[in-house]
This record gives C-alpha cells, sequence and structure tokens, in this order.
C-alpha cells in the first residue's frame, strides 16, 4: 500500500512539475501565433502494449546489469498511460504522431533525470536504457526536442493533467505482476 502511495505522490509531484515548465511551452505558442507558423495537425499513433524488442532487452540488461532509471521506470510502471488515454487529445486524421504515453514517460524521466528537453531527446536517439523503457528498437532515430514542449502544450489544455493523474490514481492496482 505504501509503494502505491509513494508512486502517487511521485507522479502528482512529476506532473506538478512539468506544469511548472509550461510557461515555457506557453511562449512557444505565442512565438506560433507571432509568426503565423502553420501547424500540422498529428493524428494518434497507437503503441500501447507493445513489448520491448529482444534486441534492446538484452543490450539493455548486459550493459547495464544494476539497472537505471529508465529500466526501472519500465519495469514497474510500465502500461502506466495507454496511448487510448490520450485519445481526444488528437484528430483523427492528420499526419500520425508520436505515441503520447511514450511522451508522457519521457517527460517523468525527464524530471526524475533532471533533463532539458534537448537532452531527453537526445537521451532517447542514444541511451540503451531508454530504449528500453520506451520499447524502441536499437536503431530507432528518436525525435525532435521541440515534440517535449508541444506535448507539454498539450497536456496544460484544460484539465488533462488532473485526468491523467485521476486515471492512474492506482497504477498498480489491476497490472501485471513484474518479476
Amino acid at each position: 500500500m505504501a509503494d502505491t502511495t509513494d508512486l502517487k505522490h511521485a507522479l502528482s509531484l512529476t506532473l506538478s512539475v512539468i506544469l511548472v515548465f509550461l510557461g515555457e511551452a506557453g511562449m512557444l505558442g505565442l512565438f506560433r501565433r507571432l509568426m503565423q507558423l502553420p501547424r500540422c495537425p498529428l493524428s494518434l499513433r497507437s503503441r500501447s502494449g507493445e513489448q520491448v524488442p529482444s534486441l534492446t532487452a538484452r543490450v539493455a540488461r548486459a550493459s547495464n546489469p544494476g539497472g537505471t532509471t529508465a529500466i526501472w521506470v519500465r519495469d514497474r510502471l510500465d502500461g502506466l498511460w495507454n496511448d487510448e488515454d490520450f485519445a481526444g487529445w488528437y484528430p483523427r486524421d492528420g499526419r500520425p504522431g508520436l505515441s503520447p504515453a511514450q511522451l508522457a514517460t519521457v517527460c517523468v524521466l525527464q524530471f526524475l533525470l533532471g533533463l532539458s528537453d534537448r537532452q531527453a531527446a537526445e537521451a532517447v536517439r542514444c541511451r540503451i536504457d531508454f530504449k528500453y523503457a520506451l520499447a524502441l528498437e536499437l536503431d530507432d532515430p528518436g525525435f525532435h526536442h521541440s515534440v517535449l514542449s508541444d506535448f507539454r502544450e498539450r497536456l496544460a489544455v484544460g484539465d488533462r493533467a488532473d485526468r491523467l493523474l485521476d486515471l492512474r490514481a492506482g497504477p498498480t492496482q489491476g497490472r501485471r505482476a513484474r518479476a
């Protein structure tokens, strides 16, 4: 029971800190409006439920036998969010976007490790443990760092962050057991 309470507190704190950074994300929106840059609509590309590719898992475990924060997050919090939890944030048609559940996981890792957007995007591109945490192939190219501020903009709309926390008020309840 204490683990669930600690996890709820950590997630609440993490999302609260992410929302503090939304001032920066708000500036990006203002800049776009001032520059009148078109924004290409993104549709949801669901990746929920994907398993870590076997090569990624083997290399991550071999290169980090003691584990890392990213490996811990995947092993213990896998399935914390599903892409379907974000379905209302994206139009049905448009260019397929990145998995919002993966982006939420990157934001949690970014906070836990004290990374900037650029550092977090580089970690997704270069770090094996991040690829493991996100269930990516080792040769996955990652994404541009601006995707994280765009995601935080979507998170800041209305009460979305609160609804995500409400969805996962009991993240370990009903989840499959992990070894």
